[in-house]
């Protein structure tokens, strides 16, 4: 096979940048941060996008 388990752990359709992957399952997963912090990073990304 040749693929690593770390490899074959995340699998995407589309190309997903490593670093930002990385940082949003550090934010989500492995430090997350209380509701209130996280509906304003929600919202600051609404605002970046629109």
């Amino acid at each position: 096979m040749g693929v690593s388990g770390a490899a074959q752990l995340l699998k995407f359709s589309a190309f997903r940048d490593p670093v930002l992957l990385a940082r949003c399952v550090k934010l989500r997963v492995i430090e997350p941060e209380n509701e209130y912090c996280r509906r304003g990073l929600q919202a600051a990304i609404l605002v970046s996008r629109s």
